[in-house]
């Protein structure tokens, strides 16, 4: 499995799209399928999250966020260049019906928050940066802990945000590589922002 070192690259490689951004994995949907749950306007597709993150900021529009989703298995991992609507139970609660969902979100501001459903239940709800606080069951703890979070409430924050997406894989088995977001298809489209 991945430490926080072997996400490193994203920082480095993606800077802008690492100053704010939310994934969220979603098992048993394809793309299209994601995006019609989320009552998304079709824009067509893309190859790569430069493109997708270029073309988030040609659409910015009140009411909508632009997202790109691409299928990895069983499985579509959607990426919201500056958006937090994976993290939000009004999106992933619901997505996560009958499957499970895992999202993680960063804005420019270092805000950030993780999430973990499982058939509608949320099973984590915490901010990376502030780990050491978050409430978490047994059986999750041992988790975050080989993710790389430092739970001792007077530790240093160290990599929160690449502990996060260490997080993820761990929950889903689906490592984000620098190859998939350069070389990956991504389906996209504008979903409505619930209100």
């Amino acid at each position: 499995m991945s430490t926080p070192a072997d996400y490193a690259w994203f920082e480095t490689d993606f800077p802008e799209l690492a100053e704010a951004y939310c994934f969220t994995a979603v098992r048993a949907i394809d793309p299209p399928g994601l995006l019609a749950a989320l009552s998304a306007e079709p824009l067509g597709e893309t190859v790569g999250v430069l493109g997708a993150d270029e073309a988030a900021h040609a659409v910015l529009e009140d009411g909508l966020q632009y997202a790109a989703v691409t299928r990895l298995g069983e499985w579509a991992l959607m990426l919201e260049p500056n958006g937090h609507l994976g993290v939000s139970d009004a999106v992933g609660g619901p997505l996560s019906h009958g499957r499970r969902a895992v999202a993680h979100f960063r804005n420019v501001n270092a805000a950030d928050h993780f999430r973990f459903w499982d058939d509608g239940v949320s099973r984590l709800d915490f901010e990376p940066l502030f780990a050491a606080g978050a409430e978490v069951s047994a059986d999750l703890l041992p988790e975050l802990r080989a993710a790389g979070f430092d739970l001792d409430p007077e530790g240093a924050f160290g990599h929160h945000s690449a502990a996060a997406f260490v997080l993820a894989e761990r929950l889903t088995a689906l490592p984000v590589t620098p190859g998939l977001l350069t070389r990956s298809r991504w389906t996209c489209g504008l979903v409505p922002i619930p209100r």
